[in-house]
C-alpha cells in the first residue's frame, strides 16, 4: 500500500501511542473470528469512518490474521462489518502485542466499534504453514549434515516458497544438498506430530528448546516440537503434521554474504508442480533421443563433446579458408610511398574471424597496412594494422580509423599498431576503405 509510506516516521509514533491496544491472538488454531474495531487509520491518521476505495488499516481486538515476524509474512483475507467490507492485503506488528491490518475499503463503510467479521485466506495460510514447519525440518538437517555449529542467520517464509539463511565459511557440495533434502523428506515421511506447548524462557531452553540468535524472548515463550527431531523456540505457525508438508525440493543454494549462504525450497503444490515440470522435461529429452530417462545424461555428455570435436573441426576449417583468402586478398594490396597497403571488404562471421584474418593478412604482408571491413547485423565495422616498421614511418592504425569511420557515421580508437571502429552507415563502407591510401600517403609524405 504506497499510500501509507510517506510519513513513516509520524506513523510509527502513531503506532507506538496506541501501544495500549492489545490484539489477541487467535490464528494458531483459528482461521475466522467475530471482533471489534478498535481503530482505523487513514492516510492522514486515525479516523472513525472510512468509505469505499479508500486504503485503511485497521485494529482489532482480537485476530486470526498473523502479523509479519520472525521471517513469516503476515495473512491477507477480509474484515466484514454490517455496512462494509475491507480487502486485507498484509498484516504486520508494530508494537509485539498490536496488530495492524492493512487494506482497501471495497464495499460500503466502516466505522470504529463496529462489529467485525475477520476471515484469512486459508489456502494460503496453510501454504505458509507447510513452509514454516519445512524451514524447522531444514534447520536441523543442515546442523546434522553440516556440524552443530550451523545456525539460522535470517529466513522467509512465503506461501510460495521458503527462504533460509545459515552460517557456513564453505559452499555446500551437491552431495550435501541431496542428503539434506533426503533428511527433511523422511522426517515428512514419518508424519510426526508437531506439538506447541508454552513455557517461560530459561525451563524452554534448559529442556533443549534452540533460541534464535539475535531474537527477543519474552518471560513466556512458545515451543515448537517435532518429537525425536528438533525444538525451536518460534513464534509461527505450523503445520499439525509434518506429513501435511508434502513434497520438499531444494530449489538454489548460494552465498549472501561472508560466512552466510542462503538456501530456497518449495514445499506442498508448488514442489509438485516444479517436479512434474521437471520431470516432463527428462521425459520429453528421453523420448528424442530414444533412450531411457535415466540415461539421458550420459547422452547430454555425449552430445556436448561431439559439439566441442565439431567446433574445433570448425576452427581448423576456417583457419584453412582465412589462408586461401588471405593469400588471394594479397594480390590487392597497391604501394603507397614505398608501403605496401591492403583496405578491402571482406566476409567474415564474427568480429574475432575478422581480426584473425587481419592478424594472417598483416604475418603474409610482413611490412605494411592492412585495413579490413565487414558488416554484423546491418553495423559496419573496420579494423586496421599497422606493421611496428611502418608506425616508425607516422603511419598510426588509431589515425587511420578515426578519419576512415567518419564515412561510416562511426568512430573508433586504439593502438598504432592495432585499432578498430564501428558505425551506423553501412553504404559508406566502401568509402572509407578508399580513403585508406590517400590517409597514409599524407602520413607518410
Amino acid at each position: 500500500m504506497d499510500a501509507f509510506k510517506d510519513g513513516a516516521r509520524s506513523r510509527a509514533e502513531l503506532y507506538v501511542s496506541l501501544a495500549g491496544k492489545k490484539t489477541e491472538f487467535l490464528g494458531y488454531h483459528d482461521t475466522q473470528s467475530e471482533s471489534s474495531i478498535v481503530a482505523l487509520i487513514g492516510e492522514a491518521g486515525p479516523v472513525e469512518e472510512i468509505e469505499a476505495g479508500q486504503p485503511i488499516e485497521v485494529l482489532l481486538d482480537r485476530t486470526p490474521f498473523y502479523g509479519e515476524s520472525g521471517g513469516q509474512i503476515g495473512d491477507k483475507g477480509t474484515i466484514r462489518t454490517e455496512t462494509g467490507l475491507i480487502n486485507i492485503d498484509d498484516t504486520f506488528k508494530p508494537t509485539p502485542d498490536l496488530f495492524v491490518h492493512r487494506g482497501v475499503v471495497a464495499e460500503g463503510f466502516v466505522r470504529v466499534g463496529e462489529q467485525a467479521h475477520a476471515v484469512i485466506d486459508a489456502a494460503r495460510r496453510q501454504a505458509i504453514r507447510r513452509n514454516h514447519t519445512a524451514t524447522h525440518l531444514l534447520h536441523r538437517a543442515l546442523r546434522m549434515v553440516l556440524g552443530e555449529e550451523t545456525h539460522q542467520a535470517g529466513s522467509l517464509v512465503a506461501p510460495e516458497r521458503l527462504r533460509f539463511d545459515f552460517t557456513s565459511m564453505e559452499s555446500m557440495t551437491p552431495a550435501q544438498v541431496r542428503r539434506i533434502s533426503e533428511i527433511v523428506n523422511i522426517e515428512i515421511a514419518r508424519n510426526t506430530p508437531v506439538v506447541t506447548d508454552i513455557k517461560p524462557y530459561a525451563e524452554a531452553v534448559e529442556g533443549g528448546a534452540m533460541a534464535l540468535f539475535g531474537e527477543k524472548y519474552g518471560a513466556e515463550v512458545r515451543v515448537v516440537n517435532i518429537a525425536g527431531y528438533s525444538t525451536e523456540l518460534c513464534g509461527g505457525t505450523h503445520v499439525e503434521r509434518t506429513g501435511d508438508i508434502g513434497p520438499f525440493l531444494v530449489v538454489s543454494e548460494g552465498s549472501v554474504a561472508a560466512g552466510v549462504r542462503r538456501i530456497e525450497a518449495l514445499t506442498g503444490e508448488a514442489a509438485i508442480e516444479r517436479m512434474l515440470a521437471q520431470q516432463k522435461i527428462v521425459d520429453d529429452l528421453a523420448r528424442e533421443f530414444r533412450i531411457t530417462w535415466s540415461e539421458t545424461p550420459a547422452q547430454i555428455v555425449q552430445l556436448q563433446e561431439r559439439n566441442r570435436q565439431s567446433e574445433r573441426e570448425i576452427e581448423k576449417l576456417q583457419s584453412r579458408l582465412a589462408g586461401a583468402q588471405a593469400g588471394n586478398l594479397l594480390d590487392q594490396a597497391v604501394e603507397v610511398n614505398g608501403v605496401r597497403v591492403l583496405a578491402v571488404r571482406v566476409d567474415a562471421d564474427t568480429k574475432d574471424a575478422l581480426r584473425q584474418l587481419g592478424d594472417r593478412l598483416r604475418d603474409q604482408l610482413q611490412s605494411g597496412v592492412v585495413v579490413l571491413g565487414s558488416i554484423f547485423n546491418d553495423a559496419p565495422s573496420i579494423i586496421a594494422m599497422v606493421t611496428s616498421d611502418i608506425v616508425l614511418r607516422g603511419v598510426k592504425a588509431g589515425d587511420i580509423v578515426r578519419e576512415a569511420s567518419a564515412a561510416i557515421d562511426g568512430r573508433g580508437g586504439g593502438r598504432p599498431e592495432l585499432a578498430e571502429a564501428g558505425g551506423k552507415n553501412a553504404a559508406g563502407l566502401p568509402q572509407a576503405l578508399s580513403a585508406v591510401p590517400g590517409i597514409v600517403e599524407r602520413a607518410t609524405s
